[in-house]
């Protein structure tokens, strides 16, 4: 896709902890600004147009714009470190499974006491 190496946030020019609200806001004003009845003369408003809907479609969205930022978040760490390995789901655990294991280790343990304290 076209818009995959432009920042969604930088296209609608809303920070990343922008509200639905002002994303839809500044997502009118940039499709009036670029809309192709008043831009006739200006043969990119077409292109602006589409990436400008793109970041919408993404960014007003929950579930696209979590995927997004945390696809946006991976693409700056291998920026940053160029030597060093991004952390993948298959090298690092995730919090939700080391809280699964913390509370099944937990269980298992207050488990086992009542066990050996009923006898």
């Amino acid at each position: 896709m076209e818009h995959a190496d432009a920042d969604l946030y930088t296209i609608l020019k809303v920070s990343p902890r922008a509200s639905t609200r002002e994303i839809r806001r500044a997502y009118r004003r940039k499709v009036k600004q670029y809309h192709p009845d008043l831009n006739q003369a200006n043969s990119d408003t077409e292109r602006k147009i589409r990436a400008i809907n793109f970041a919408y479609e993404v960014l007003s969205h929950p579930a696209k714009r979590k995927e997004y930022d945390q696809s946006r978040i991976g693409r700056e760490v291998s920026v940053r470190g160029k030597n060093k390995q991004p952390s993948t789901p298959a090298t690092e655990p995730r919090e939700s499974e080391m809280r699964d294991i913390f509370f099944s280790f937990v269980f298992i343990m207050i488990l086992g006491l009542a066990v050996v304290f009923s006898r």
